[in-house]
């Protein structure tokens, strides 16, 4: 008889994985009852081998015991069912996706990270920035990180993975939900063209219109940044911060645009709702 059946003895207890249909096996004298496959059962040999009885555990609760309670058999049938089809299902991933994980170990040199395969991602920590976000006494046990993928898989079977590289994408998340709830943010100008200002916000290229920029007089905005008064104006806020609204983000295009006008409204009618309270 074809034995399809996993087992492990463990002082003098067998446990059996069935992974074909259901059937029974007989190993020296004791007879191993067949398990459906989203069961996982133990079998300890009875007083009286000879009898061919057995006693089955299920998850360690005796079904002829005080614990035969029908919900808490039901329940563990369910966490039974959903781990065999996670295991059944596992988690594809390739370079350059970013994904979530969960910091599970943290060494000197290198962290562990889970992020839903078989073994842990990599994470060098010679990497990691110096202070802020993502320096080495920022991280902590179980602490849910971005991380981008350089390699699926090694000879040793991790993950390869990087913070730096995920920064970005984490960063965009961040834009989408200041721009969701309207909030206001500080950006510092890097940069112009007759168009207006280049602004870094955390890591990201945006861009605020001329038409958006507060200190710019009507005329001086339709001459545009082609005037040289005008322009003279937008070389002297560079490096300068300013505070800002995100008007539009498209992140397949990494579009981002900044408007300085709507935030300084919306500071103006905060001010007079809180007036009007008073």
């Amino acid at each position: 008889m074809t034995d399809n059946t996993n087992r492990t003895q463990t002082k003098g207890w067998y446990t059996c994985t069935i992974v074909d249909e259901a059937q029974t096996v007989v190993r020296r004298g004791l007879t191993t009852h067949a398990c459906t496959t989203a069961q996982h059962l133990s079998t300890m040999p009875a007083e009286n081998q000879n009898s061919g009885r057995v006693q089955t555990m299920i998850e360690g609760n005796d079904l002829q015991g005080q614990n035969n309670n029908p919900e808490e058999m039901e329940e563990n049938q369910n966490e039974m069912a959903a781990l065999l089809a996670e295991s059944a299902n596992p988690i594809s991933i390739k370079r350059g996706d970013v994904v979530e994980g969960v910091i599970v170990r943290i060494d000197q040199d290198e962290i562990l990270v889970d992020i839903g395969l078989k073994s842990e991602g990599v994470l060098s920590t010679k990497e990691l920035p110096s202070s802020g976000y993502g320096s080495f006494s920022e991280l902590h046990l179980n602490d849910k990180i971005l991380v981008y993928v350089i390699q699926p898989e090694t000879s040793e079977g991790h993950a390869v993975l990087s913070l730096k590289r995920a920064n970005t994408e984490r960063q965009w998340r961040i834009a989408e939900e200041q721009y969701k709830n309207n909030e206001l943010l500080k950006a510092k100008v890097i940069d112009y063209n007759k168009g207006g200002l280049i602004v870094d916000v955390a890591g990201i290229r945006g861009f605020v219109p001329i038409s958006q920029i507060l200190n710019l007089k009507r005329e001086e905005v339709a001459a545009g940044g082609e005037n040289q008064e005008t322009a003279a104006k937008l070389q002297s806020m560079k490096d300068k911060e300013l505070q800002l609204k995100i008007i539009e983000i498209n992140r397949a295009r990494n579009r981002l645009i900044l408007s300085e006008r709507l935030q300084s409204r919306n500071g103006v009618s905060a001010v007079a709702r809180n007036c009007s309270m008073s």
